[in-house]
């Protein structure tokens, strides 16, 4: 009571997903107290510009996977893992074998992995599962950094009957501190029983 001015904070989470944008949240003031003035009906309405500060690592190779259901959808609706593979056997267009070599199964809407100089030298696939859920999920694969390897980005779509399926690319050929692809990457949608 008697206060003229009051400071709002908002706190910022710097999560691992490398992005190349300024993200904007507009925060609005949606109820105030009947004695409560404001200098003019424009103060109700801020728009928070979020600075892109992300830096994409030469050393390595980050791998970003990201979901969204829409707006106004829970993202808890499905959970979506991110796995690396080595030994990656394809017959007739169908892995049949795979080792399954790192993973990050958070359940967060994100998940990050990396290929750095001491991971092995060899060939790796990346691994997108749709480990549980019940509905269509659109999701981005993000691939970021690593010496002689060129940043890009894929969207896909994983229907509500693929719970259970992955969707593999590669090979990416990691030697020394050199990560490598073909012209195009390999995609594979299958079951993941591995």
């Amino acid at each position: 009571a008697g206060e003229q001015t009051v400071n709002i904070v908002i706190r910022l989470i710097d999560e691992a997903v490398i992005e190349s944008t300024d993200d904007e949240v507009t925060l609005t003031l949606t109820s105030i107290g009947a004695n409560a003035l404001l200098s003019q009906s424009g103060d109700l309405d801020h728009t928070l510009t979020i600075r892109d500060d992300d830096k994409v690592p030469a050393d390595q190779l980050q791998i970003d996977l990201t979901w969204d259901l829409g707006e106004g959808e829970d993202i808890d609706q499905v959970d979506f893992d991110l796995f690396l593979a080595t030994d990656v056997v394809i017959q007739n267009n169908t892995v049949t074998d795979a080792e399954l070599y790192n993973a990050s199964e958070s359940q967060t809407g994100f998940e990050t992995l990396w290929i750095t100089e001491e991971d092995e030298d060899t060939e790796y696939y990346i691994v997108v599962n749709y480990s549980a859920g019940s509905v269509d999920a659109d999701f981005t694969l993000n691939l970021n950094g690593g010496e002689g390897f060129y940043d890009e980005s894929f969207t896909e779509t994983f229907s509500a009957s693929d719970v259970g399926s992955a969707l593999f690319y590669g090979p990416l050929t990691k030697s020394g501190s050199s990560i490598s692809r073909r012209a195009s990457l390999i995609r594979l949608k299958t079951p993941l029983s591995y």
